[in-house]
């Protein structure tokens, strides 16, 4: 049995992990992005950390997603991930689309 160390939980039966929010330098904080059922591969479970669709990834799963860039989570910018705490999010700064190249 392997339990989360951050939420407690066993992760093979838990539907996932606690709600913790991804705080960033400048002050922004984002809500995690919940699994889905692409990030599953046909299971009801991610392949990773074993949180059930809908849930969310326990922190250090190499499925989650950073919910303001859409990289892995693990390359976050963001400097803490907290509990408890309200999201103040902040305009993403503008990427560059492939037609910028032309």
């Amino acid at each position: 049995m392997v339990k989360c160390k951050y939420c407690k939980k066993e992760m093979k039966t838990a539907h996932g992990c606690d709600k913790f929010m991804f705080k960033y330098e400048d002050g922004a904080v984002y809500a995690p992005l919940k699994v889905t059922p692409e990030e599953t591969y046909g299971t009801k479970r991610c392949g990773d950390c074993a949180a059930e669709i809908g849930g969310y990834h326990h922190i250090g799963c190499d499925q989650e997603k950073d919910p303001r860039t859409g990289n892995q989570a693990l390359m976050s910018d963001a400097i803490d991930r907290v509990k408890n705490i309200k999201p103040v999010m902040k305009p993403m700064p503008k990427r560059k689309g492939i037609m910028d190249y032309f």
